[in-house]
This record gives structure tokens, C-alpha cells and sequence, in this order.
């Protein structure tokens, strides 16, 4: 009789992994295009890359709704949210990182490492790309976000910023998620451990 491997990744939680890394890829593309236009990165003019970024960006606040909404809804927030008691166990697992410790510590779905990034994602990084984002696109239906933050150039900065955040701790992510083993790789296509 054949075992039914755990499920560690929702249908619902993948789809959403995958929209957003796809949307991601594009806002980094599009976003570097519009801010060093160049025909090699693969769009035929300025106008049309910004569309894109747009659309893409549309998209990504879209599906991070959704995903918020999801996570509140079934309870996955649980999981992703970093608490306090997670801070206990971040030592070990940093220990484990830098390679100080053979073994990885057992942990719930996430380690306190995931569930920081997680955390600082759905509550600052991207909220705050989203509302400099609109600031930046439509400044004179948000002149309050544009006077707070000290004019359209110093916009730019923060938005280039976090861009950057958003981006590296991406890199990371997939740094962590390639070196954690096949199995664990495989779950995000799967669902399964």
C-alpha cells in the first residue's frame, strides 16, 4: 500500500508563491528598464515597458490581497507570521546557517529565518513599495504621500530601495530555498515533502 507523502504546501500556497515570483521578475525587469532604458532588456520602447510595470504591479497587489486574505482566512498565518518565541530559536538557526551546527533544528513548516522574511515582507516591504509605488505613479492623486516623503526625487530613492530590499531578500530566499535540500525544493512544485 503506498504512503501518502505530508502535505507541506497548499495548492492555494503555490499558486500564490509562483504569481508572485513570476510578477516579481517582471516588476525587477520592467523597473530596470524604465529606470536605464535600454533595447537589450527586451522591450521595444520606454512606453511600453512602463505599461508592463503597471500591469505587472496591478497584478502583484492583486494577488497579495488575495494571499493576505488566504492566509487570515485558512490560517496559515500562523505559520508565516514571526512571533516573539520564534526570536528564542533564531540563534540555532542562524548557528546552523554559518554552518556551526551539522543539523538543521526542527521546526514547525517554517524556521524563524523564513518566518522573518515572510513577516518583513507582507508587512513592511511590500506595503511600503505599494503606497511609494502610487506616489511615484500618480503624484497628483496622492500629493500628502508626495509632500511626506520630501518630493517626487526622494520618492524615487525609496522607491528604488525598496526595490532593492524586495529584491536581495528574494535572492536570498532562493539562495536558502536551492540549499535546503531536494525535498524541502521540491514541496514549493509538489505540495509534498
Amino acid at each position: 500500500m503506498a504512503t501518502t507523502k505530508p502535505l507541506r504546501h497548499t495548492p492555494a500556497v503555490r499558486l500564490f508563491h509562483w504569481l508572485h515570483a513570476i510578477s516579481t521578475l517582471l516588476l525587477v525587469l520592467t523597473g530596470l528598464n524604465i529606470s536605464y532604458p535600454d533595447k537589450r532588456f527586451g522591450f521595444s520602447s520606454l512606453s511600453q515597458s512602463r505599461r508592463l510595470h503597471l500591469a505587472t504591479a496591478s497584478f502583484f497587489v492583486a494577488s497579495y490581497v488575495a494571499r493576505v486574505y488566504y492566509a487570515l482566512i485558512s490560517g496559515d498565518w500562523r505559520n508565516i507570521m514571526f512571533r516573539p518565541r520564534d526570536m528564542v530559536q533564531l540563534p540555532a538557526l542562524i548557528s546552523f546557517y554559518l554552518l556551526r551546527r551539522p543539523v538543521e533544528p526542527s521546526y514547525g513548516k517554517y524556521n524563524p529565518g523564513e518566518k522573518l522574511l515572510f513577516t518583513l515582507w507582507k508587512m513592511v516591504i511590500i506595503p511600503l513599495t505599494i503606497i511609494i509605488g502610487c506616489a511615484l505613479t500618480w503624484p497628483e492623486r496622492f500629493p500628502h504621500l508626495v509632500r511626506r516623503f520630501g518630493g517626487l526625487s526622494r520618492i524615487r530613492q525609496r522607491f528604488f530601495l525598496t526595490a532593492v530590499a524586495l529584491a536581495a531578500s528574494a535572492a536570498v530566499h532562493m539562495y536558502l530555498a536551492l540549499s535546503s535540500g531536494p525535498k524541502r525544493l521540491a514541496s514549493i512544485f509538489t505540495g509534498q515533502v
